[in-house]
């Protein structure tokens, strides 16, 4: 009994692809008939498992391998926690898990991870209203272990998957005759196998399923449209599309970062730096996470007039001084940091503060997908990077300051490295995206 339909997957040889939660295996077995391909199928429950195994045991592929080869693996695992590499996978099903697992967001980052850009998927759940007649008829039905925990809108589960990046492909109703067989199995006891009611219409189901006469295909094609007992959704993966992040955040409540918003506006200076605090210390780094911060909430403005500010300072050599954090005195009577001894002198070039430009820039990319501000702010962002990148040592470590009097220490750290890693790869996804 299939839910996915496999040629809107446009399923071809070669592809890998894997069935997320297989249970008895009825979409890994599909797959692996359907065309040449690597059919994976990946669940919870070790006997689960044991059951799609033996179904291949059971039906052996007869057929001489030409071509791509066809191969099946099957395996144990946690949706939330994938054995598998990024990218691995050419298509996905996920039929009749999601509404199993808490924690289902966390399920779909590890979908958008496993599956390659340009990727296809098919994702399936419970359909809402039918769904919901089965939860009044019975709690038994849902409040069992391992058994259903929540009822999807489609609205929201789309914008779940869009969030982050896929694109919606179209959706279809399934299984209409299967939500009246639930509704009376709920009314009579969901464990009522004997009632005479429940035993007729499950044999019904079952010529439906292993035999699909005409006039029952043709009850299910007037059925699934109107009362489907799944929702089944497709999704593509773009090769290339900034995240959707604003979108990310509409589950907080509007006014939620009101305050912050504020206090950042308050102390950005009329020439664009925003230091630490009112009339503070000024670094690269704490300057873009602000900036950052007031683009992500709207303040496109401001956050463009504090990356101006860069802009403007940036050394020939693609540096900033920034002052060190470290070295400002805390006024002990008042509990809080005052400018009061801070000179000149303590400011450094920090390599992890000049990459992070990178970071802000890619950042205002993904956010307005500004193609002409983002060209504009190329120059000042490979400069940047050139000046840090010189700095690295043959061992790959890149020193946490450039070689000024007053910090001659050639040290490198982990977490400056780390962050100029993803400053780096940053760098590298606007490069591909300007074609520069």
């Amino acid at each position: 009994m299939q839910t996915i339909n496999l040629d809107r997957l446009d399923l071809q040889d070669g592809h890998a692809l894997l069935d997320l939660g297989c249970g008895h295996g009825r979409h890994t077995h599909a797959a692996y008939f359907h065309k040449r391909c690597q059919a994976v199928g990946l669940d919870l429950g070790f006997e689960d498992v044991k059951i799609t195994r033996a179904g291949f045991e059971a039906n052996p592929d007869l057929q001489p391998q030409t071509g791509a080869t066809r191969r099946y693996d099957l395996s144990v695992g946690d949706a939330l926690n994938l054995p598998f590499a990024d990218d691995r996978f050419d298509r996905l099903i996920c039929s009749e898990v999601l509404e199993h697992i808490p924690d289902y967001q966390g399920a779909l980052t590890e979908i958008w991870r496993v599956v390659k850009p340009g990727g296809k998927i098919g994702i399936s759940v419970p359909h809402r209203w039918p769904e919901q007649i089965c939860w009044l008829f019975s709690e038994e039905y849902h409040n069992t272990p391992g058994g259903h925990v929540r009822i999807f809108r489609a609205p929201d589960l789309r914008a779940d998957f869009e969030v982050l990046g896929f694109t919606y492909r179209g959706k279809h109703l399934k299984h209409g005759l299967h939500s009246p067989y639930w509704w009376l199995r709920c009314a009579v006891g969901v464990n009522n196998d004997k009632n005479l009611l429940v035993r007729g219409y499950k044999k019904l189901l079952e010529v439906e399923i292993l035999q699909n006469p005409l006039p029952l295909r043709a009850l299910s094609a007037l059925a699934d449209p109107l009362m489907g007992k799944s929702i089944v959704m497709y999704f593509d993966k773009p090769f290339d599309r900034p995240l959707d992040i604003r979108a990310a955040m509409s589950i907080l409540t509007d006014g939620y970062f009101d305050g912050a918003r504020d206090t950042i506006l308050s102390v950005q200076n009329k020439d664009g730096s925003i230091p630490w605090f009112k009339n503070g210390v000024i670094d690269p780094w704490n300057h873009l996470e602000a900036a950052m911060g007031l683009n992500l909430i709207g303040e496109r403005a401001a956050a463009e007039h504090a990356i101006a500010f860069l802009r403007d300072s940036q050394a020939p050599d693609g540096s900033w001084f920034g002052q060190l954090g470290s070295a400002v005195p805390i006024d002990e009577t008042l509990h809080q940091f005052t400018m009061q001894g801070v000179e000149d002198g303590h400011k450094i070039r920090d390599t992890n503060f000049i990459a992070y430009i990178a970071t802000a820039i890619w950042h205002h990319y993904c956010l307005h997908g500004d193609t002409d501000y983002a060209a504009a702010n190329w120059p000042m962002v490979k400069a940047a990077v050139d000046f840090v990148v010189a700095l690295q040592s043959p061992e790959g470590d890149i020193r946490w300051t450039a070689p000024d009097p007053q910090t001659p220490e050639d040290d490198a750290l982990v977490t400056g490295n780390s962050s100029i890693h993803k400053s780096l790869i940053c760098a590298e996804k606007l490069a591909n995206a300007l074609g520069a």
